[in-house]
């Protein structure tokens, strides 16, 4: 647009000028050849200007079409950066769930290690023993305590305990389980005895019969080391009756050892 009013005062100065010159032999109708030249180049101008607008407008349109393309780039960038987070966080907890059960795989073989020799050394101190008094018929009262043999042997497992004496020695250290069961039967009578630890006294059973079957029964469970004795006494004053029906027994077993 500058270009085009710059000829259009470049051509209204000529023509001054040649007004001037020449108004008197000159028709108003004719034009100088400079003016005339200029006016058929004008359109040639006005052509180049509109090729300059239409490059300007093809320039902005392309730049508009860089302008969108970028922004779809930034949401791709931006789509792909969240869909890499979610593989990084689906990937940690694939590795989180590996090493779990990992971890389980070896607590079993640790647990399985440990319970293999532990059910060895089970099989090796399973202990029980179950007993009946043998003599048949009435058995006391003494002066004295006497030591009940318990000599039919219903089962022995691991043979601590002797029928010849009716003594139950402990061959380890642990935990274990003893019960009794005593009757009498005759009349004005009583039967009474005690399980002694050792030396010790841990509890006793009483029942006094008129006549009928009176039985009693009574259990502990004991802490015993290694080599401790375990055994039942009649006691002083009192009796027991016993037939083929096995009313008096003794028994114990191990619980676990220590």
């Amino acid at each position: 647009m500058r270009s085009s009013a710059i000829v259009r005062t470049l051509l209204l100065c000529q023509w001054l000028s040649w007004v001037q010159g020449e108004h008197e032999g000159t028709k108003m109708s004719g034009r100088a050849p400079f003016v005339e030249e200029h006016l058929q180049l004008e359109p040639n101008h006005f052509k180049t200007s509109n090729v300059e607008v239409n490059r300007q407008t093809d320039i902005w349109a392309e730049l508009k079409e860089l302008k969108d393309l970028t922004i779809e780039m930034k949401a791709e960038i931006e789509t792909l950066k969240q869909e890499n987070l979610g593989n990084v966080q689906i990937d940690v907890n694939t590795a989180k769930v590996t090493q779990i059960v990992s971890l389980k795989t070896r607590l079993h073989l640790s647990e399985s290690q440990v319970e293999a020799p532990l059910s060895a050394c089970s099989g090796e101190l399973k202990l029980a023993f179950s007993a009946a008094f043998s003599q048949n018929g009435a058995f006391g009262p003494f002066d004295t305590e006497v030591t009940l043999k318990f000599s039919e042997i219903f089962s022995n497992i691991g043979t601590a305990y002797n029928p010849s004496t009716g003594i139950f020695t402990a061959p380890v250290r642990g935990t274990y389980y003893f019960r009794l069961t005593v009757l009498e039967l005759r009349a004005n009578h009583t039967v009474g005895v005690y399980l002694y630890h050792n030396s010790d006294l841990i509890l006793g059973a009483f029942q006094h019969s008129d006549g009928l079957h009176e039985s009693t029964s009574n259990a502990a469970v004991l802490q015993l080391e290694q080599g401790d004795e375990v055994f039942m006494n009649l006691g002083t004053g009192f009796s027991l009756y016993n037939d083929g029906n096995n009313y008096c027994t003794f028994s114990g077993f191990l619980l676990f050892s220590m």
